[in-house]
């Protein structure tokens, strides 16, 4: 069976959350730049017997395009002891758009790097302002053609709607700029709003009103349409690719196959248990050593069933029929998504329909037992 490998950089020192209010983490400085390696080798040691094959490597979980290139070759090298990257079809790097010179490409590329998801979010000045972000709509505009002329063939762009006071029509004109990238891939994702956080205390004391539930489902088909017109497969409830370029990496998430998760909250699963790391890098060092059994849960068969059947009705590929049980309730129920337009049959498949994908969650709800 084929996995997948993420690493994720961040912690309270060397990497950080959010230090500079990006939303994205990054490099404050601080850090260790070369003692702190070792320790990051004892991680990929310590999988055992859990190597692979791996099909795709994902570096992500900050800011890692901030990395100097020592460290991130150094790191690099490392995992590529787990595996020769020759045979992955997908290494993945994240990047800010303030972070995307053409050195760096050429170094991403040096290092083996062949797709990179760029952290766009937006494409007016206004809602960057907003949103706190290093770059300008200029700058994101100029990451994307330098990505492209230093020869990458895949690039993804993240962005963000359901902002307070955006309109239909201006998230309209933000998506019509991302088509006229020609990218690859293109996420969409709702804004959300936690509540201990600067935009959470600002919708509690009314200071800021987020749309509300019928805008938002408003431009959640707005997106899938004019995407789809534009030849963007909408393959996953906030995921758009042209043929040939969906993100590998993460479908791997979404249809229960394994995945090896390295650094600091890093995420693992085997088939049958998943696992953990800490998200404070001291906790996490210590850990490495001596790791700690509350961070690991067993999967029995039940919630890999509900899990399989909750992911993947978030997803265009669905959900065999013989995940649900087969009696006289379910079957009903199901006939009644289907009359309603939430779902359709494909060959013995229950698939999402665009109006389906809004209410995957509470599908997945009613189906189970």
């Amino acid at each position: 069976m084929e996995w997948a490998v993420g690493v994720a950089a961040q912690g309270r020192r060397g990497w950080s959350r959010d230090r500079d209010g990006d939303g994205n983490g990054g490099w404050d400085g601080s850090g260790d730049r070369s003692g702190g390696g070792d320790r990051d080798r004892d991680g990929v040691d310590l999988v055992g017997g859990l190597r692979g094959p791996f099909e795709t490597l994902y570096v992500g979980g900050g800011t890692p395009s901030l990395m100097p290139f020592s460290v991130l070759s150094t790191a690099i090298g490392w995992i590529g002891e787990l595996q020769s990257f020759d045979s992955m079809t997908e290494i993945t790097i994240e990047a800010n758009p303030g972070d995307v010179t053409a050195q760096r490409c050429e170094e991403w590329l040096q290092l083996g790097f062949n797709r990179v998801s760029l952290g766009i979010q937006a494409l007016d000045d206004n809602t960057l302002r907003f949103l706190g972000r290093r770059h300008d709509t200029a700058g994101a505009i100029s990451a994307q053609e330098v990505l492209r002329k230093s020869s990458f063939s895949n690039i993804s762009i993240d962005l963000i709607y359901g902002l307070p006071g955006q309109s239909e029509k201006a998230w309209l004109a933000t998506l019509q700029r991302a088509i006229d990238f020609e990218v690859e891939h293109i996420s969409c994702y709702q804004l959300t709003v936690e509540d201990q956080t600067p935009f959470g205390r600002a919708v509690a004391s009314g200071a800021m009103v987020m749309p509300d539930e019928q805008t938002l489902v408003e431009m959640f088909i707005l997106t899938s349409h004019t995407l789809a017109k534009a030849g963007y497969e909408h393959y996953e409830v906030s995921n758009f690719a042209k043929a040939g370029f969906r993100a590998k990496h993460n479908s791997r998430y979404w249809d229960g196959s394994p995945y090896l998760g390295l650094g600091p909250a890093a995420h693992s699963y085997d088939g049958n248990a998943r696992w953990w790391n800490a998200d404070d890098l001291d906790v996490w060092l210590k850990e490495i050593q001596a790791p700690n059994p509350e961070r690991l849960e067993l999967i029995n068969d039940d919630q890999k069933r509900l899990e399989r059947l909750a992911l993947g009705l978030r997803t265009s590929d669905g959900v065999p029929r013989t995940l649900v049980t087969n009696n006289e309730q379910k079957n009903r129920l199901i006939e009644q998504m289907i009359s309603n337009g939430f779902l359709q049959t494909q060959q013995d498949v229950l698939v999402p329909t665009t109006k389906g994908m809004l209410v995957a969650d509470a599908m997945a709800k009613a189906l189970w037992d």
